[in-house]
């Protein structure tokens, strides 16, 4: 999927950022700017590509197997200023309760 913004005073679709085809979801940040993107490799594990503004070519900001799980922390409320601000990592084994996971 494709990102577009609507102006809803006209109706109008414009494209804001496009999915190259192997985009699982995108996440934005605090302003609604399309900075990160989540992708799911042959592997099964997640890769998280991210950009510093809409004119900048993406990067591969981290990437775990299988055996991890990420998750996205610290996106409402408040503006991101680094990259560790604009996501936030989830890990947790297989083999503990989920009630003891813990955020980095």
């Amino acid at each position: 999927m494709d990102v577009y913004r609507v102006d809803l005073a006209t109706g109008a679709f414009a494209l804001d950022t496009e999915n190259p085809g192997d985009v699982a979801g995108w996440i934005p940040d605090a302003t609604l700017q399309v900075r990160g993107a989540q992708i799911v490799p042959p592997d099964g594990g997640t890769e998280i590509r991210i950009r510093d503004d809409l004119k900048s070519p993406w990067r591969s900001w981290m990437k775990v197997g299988p055996e991890e799980i990420l998750d996205f922390v610290g996106l409402r409320g408040r503006r991101p200023s680094r990259d560790r601000d604009l996501l936030g990592r989830q890990q947790h084994s297989a083999r503990r309760p989920a009630r003891h996971r813990q955020r980095r």
